[in-house]
């Protein structure tokens, strides 16, 4: 936290981390199972990109990080 200023990626409603770890999951498993780099990559930022797709067109959260922007409000008060 800089400036007292919370982190883009972990700011309630953006899934951008919860998204990139499974894309870059989804990459390093198909890898360990022999799929080509370049096919594993293209299905990681696939799913990388589907699911943020997904968190913003169906508003996930993460639960944690409500938690964390009520807390954020509350201390504002």
């Amino acid at each position: 936290m800089s400036l007292n200023l919370p982190i883009a990626v972990m700011q309630a409603g953006s899934l951008y981390a919860v998204a990139a770890g499974i894309g870059s999951a989804l990459t390093v498993v198909l890898v360990a199972v022999s799929v080509p780099v370049v096919t594993a990559a293209v299905a990681g930022v696939l799913v990388t990109t589907a699911v943020r797709l997904g968190a913003v067109r169906f508003d996930w959260n993460d639960p944690e990080q409500g938690a964390l922007s009520l807390r954020r409000r509350a201390s504002r008060s």
